[in-house]
């Protein structure tokens, strides 16, 4: 992998962590019995 390339994994995988992290927060406050 190119460094242009590795970046843009690194990017991505922090946008998908971010958008997993909004939606255990309100998946935690509509399921509040769901263990994450």
């Amino acid at each position: 992998m190119e460094k242009g390339e590795l970046n843009w994994a690194v990017i991505g995988c922090g946008v998908i962590a971010n958008e997993m992290t909004k939606l255990r927060k309100e998946w935690g406050l509509k399921y509040p019995k769901e263990i994450w």
